[in-house]
């Protein structure tokens, strides 16, 4: 379990058992529960994001039907990405953390990795969500625009901040960007992540000039931090994830201190050095599962793993089952399709 979802959790009453909810249905707190018994079955779940496929997506239509084969929100979740969901139809809460908020048609939603978050929506249901890296926007440039869009999303800051309305013309443009770009990460081919990477930013330009010209909002104020040292280590970590890897080594190639590097993680990416080179390691490992017929050991000491039962233990805290599980799901899922 991450820091940043532990520090939740310890304020929280512990759930009692529950079954979990139906594939269509958001999670909803019972009659009479405290509004953050919700984060008592919070699970960290990782999307089959990689080095090589850096942004995926999804689309929940129709109270909470994935139009992908997945529920919107199965239960309340963390993940180690970054999250940009457009709202087009249906309201009612949004949890994040510790705080709530009205939700409602024609809002976007901003999060940062490792943030527990659920909704409860009511009636049809449109939404549009883009889960991404943080390298995606190191990769745009560690001290410009890259830099400033991946503080957006990882800063601490207020639920406001997160979730928020926007004007019908930019809603209109978002939605024609959103719309575009689920289409090209469905079709797949040459040119597709080109194109999505293209839309993706044509979006986050818009949304944060609006943010910059709307009078009516205070900017927040974004804390500063070593963007050279976090992309260089994760260029590096990215590289050798293969290899044994120890935070002593890092900080020797990058030339700083292990607290420094480990704390510029915490800030910016909401986890450690480490604990990001291991749910990296899972990604792969899920990628990899999920398109090849490898065995499961060979693909747990390819992506850096010393011990198959460091990577059952990671891969089932990190994807909430077994690498057996999850092989078992992804055959049952090509036989039916």
């Amino acid at each position: 379990m991450s820091n940043r979802l532990a520090a939740f959790c310890r304020s929280v009453p512990p759930a009692g058992p529950a079954s979990p909810p139906a594939l269509a249905e958001f999670p909803a707190t019972p009659p009479g529960a405290p509004d953050l018994a919700w984060l008592g079955s919070v699970r960290e779940v990782c999307y089959p994001l990689s080095r090589v496929s850096p942004i995926w997506m999804r689309e929940s239509l129709n109270s909470g039907e994935d139009r992908d084969g997945l529920p919107f929100v199965p239960q309340p979740e963390c993940h180690p990405c970054c999250e940009f969901t457009l709202h087009l139809e249906g309201e009612g809460t949004q949890y994040i953390g510790h705080e709530r908020q009205g939700v409602k048609a024609g809002s976007v939603m901003l999060l940062g990795p490792h943030l527990p978050h659920t909704a409860q929506l009511d009636g049809p249901v449109h939404a549009i969500t883009v889960y991404i890296l943080p390298i995606v926007f190191l990769e745009m440039g560690p001290n410009e625009d890259g830099a400033r869009i991946l503080r957006r999303f990882t800063a601490e800051q207020p639920m406001a901040e997160r979730v928020l309305p926007i004007p019908p013309p930019l809603l209109r443009k978002l939605k024609r960007s959103f719309v575009t770009m689920l289409g090209e990460f469905r079709r797949g081919g040459f040119g597709s992540e080109l194109r999505v990477r293209s839309l993706l930013m044509e979006a986050l330009v818009a949304f944060f000039r609006w943010e910059e010209t709307a009078a009516q909002r205070q900017k927040p104020q974004w804390a500063r931090a070593n963007w050279n040292h976090i992309q260089r280590a994760l260029h590096y970590l990215h590289e050798h994830h293969a290899e044994v890897i120890y935070v002593r080594q890092i900080a020797e190639v990058l030339r700083v201190g292990e607290r420094q590097l480990n704390g510029a993680f915490r800030e910016l990416l909401g986890m450690s050095c480490i604990q990001y080179l291991n749910e990296y390691r899972v990604s792969l490992a899920a990628s990899r599962l999920s398109t090849s017929e490898t065995p499961i050991t060979t693909v747990a000491f390819e992506v850096g793993f010393e011990t198959i039962s460091h990577f059952n233990m990671t891969f089932r805290k990190v994807i909430g089952m077994s690498p057996t599980e999850y092989v078992g799901k992804k055959k049952s899922r090509r036989l039916t399709a």
